[in-house]
């Protein structure tokens, strides 16, 4: 009697530790793409007074991009920070903005996934170039099939091994043996599971720099 109470304890702590959810595994963050200038076609126009132009790019799939102005910092030399606010464009994209920093959004623009991916970007006098590997999220697997096939063969084994080690004294050390296995299988499981459950996410890498209007650095 005391080994099946204690058997089917550990079948609920794993049954609740398949149940949780903890926070997101965090994978190894992008590499920053490689500092070459994007295929891309300049606009001839004039830049405005206290602007300067900016390439976008994603390394990975088209990127919608919003920003947000730092509207409490003053670039040097300029008599008013920056105002512009809302959406940018969808890379490969170019853009005239006031010279400022800037909170960047950017999502996937086909929708290949939700998570929004955020970053900061300084703009300068000149043309700049903003390459940006994103940040993702991995949804949780809710229903991970070999976490669950562990846990469901595991439950079944600590039922047939307590049940044929209360039958007789001669099956009790086979049936205890069955469903410590059951035990430990049931505990993999939901250990497994949970890991299943977090989902990961992963930190994006930018690279940028700022080239004379007139040439390349």
């Amino acid at each position: 009697m005391e080994s099946r109470t204690a058997l089917w304890v550990g079948v609920l702590l794993a049954a609740g530790t398949s149940a949780c959810r903890g926070e997101p595994r965090a994978l190894e963050p992008r590499t920053p793409p490689p500092r070459v200038a994007p295929n891309i076609q300049l606009p001839a126009a004039p830049i405005a007074p206290h602007h300067a132009r900016v390439v976008l790019h994603s390394t990975d799939d088209a990127l919608k991009i919003t920003a947000r102005a730092d509207t409490a910092f003053v670039p040097p030399g300029h008599p008013v920070p920056p105002n512009r606010t809302g959406e940018l464009c969808t890379t490969p994209c170019v853009t005239d903005l006031p010279i400022g920093r800037y909170k960047l959004f950017m999502s996937s623009a086909d929708g290949s996934y939700d998570q929004s991916d955020t970053d900061t970007l300084e703009v300068r006098e000149g043309l700049n170039y903003y390459l940006r590997a994103p940040g993702k999220f991995e949804e949780p697997t809710w229903i991970p099939v070999l976490p669950t096939v562990l846990t469901v063969l595991g439950v079944a084994a600590i039922a047939g091994g307590t049940a044929l080690a209360s039958d007789s004294e001669d099956t009790r050390t086979t049936g205890l043996i069955i469903a410590g296995g059951g035990l430990a299988l049931t505990i993999t499981g939901g250990v497994l599971m949970y890991d299943a459950q977090r989902g990961a996410i992963q930190k994006g890498a930018t690279t940028t720099w700022t080239e004379p209007m007139g040439g390349q650095q």
